[in-house]
């Protein structure tokens, strides 16, 4: 059965083809047309003067390997995802407290203004107003970042 294992890659990449050896002991036959055929081949000397060679072909174990690869990088990217998800509710939520406050303030100040005789209470109310329209579209952009996210 090793000598069918050998015999396949070794006939379907002829007999000009290289060989290229890794230090972990595996090997890379490289074809004519470069398909390259990931092997691990040991050599046995046994008594006399035979020798026992078994060659295993490991493109199905590379593959795999491949994927688990993606499939953990993936699950990695995912994380980051979650994780920047995460940050920016905390900091939408953290931002939009103040920012009510702000209007609520604001608001409140404004109101206040509208019922005394201040010299200056139309610059104060436009100025407030203006202050008020601020804070509100400061809110509106962190509620999309919410929705973003």
């Amino acid at each position: 059965m090793a000598t069918d294992t050998l015999e396949k890659p070794a006939r379907s990449l002829s007999c000009g083809d290289a060989v290229e050896t890794l230090p972990d002991g595996r090997a890379v036959l490289i074809g004519r047309d470069r398909r390259r055929i990931a092997i691990y081949y040991t050599i046995n000397r046994l008594a006399g003067d035979l020798h026992v060679a078994t060659c295993v072909d490991l493109s199905e174990l590379e593959r795999i390997a491949e994927l688990r690869r993606s499939a953990r990088d993936e699950l990695a990217r995912a994380n980051r995802v979650a994780t920047v998800g995460a940050y920016s509710a905390t900091i939408a939520h953290e931002l939009n407290q103040p920012i009510t406050a702000v209007v609520t303030f604001v608001r409140g100040a404004r109101n206040m203004l509208r019922d005394s005789n201040a010299e200056d209470r139309e610059t104060i109310e436009e100025g407030l107003d203006e202050a008020f329209e601020e804070a509100l579209r400061a809110g509106s952009i962190v509620r999309r970042l919410r929705e973003f996210v």
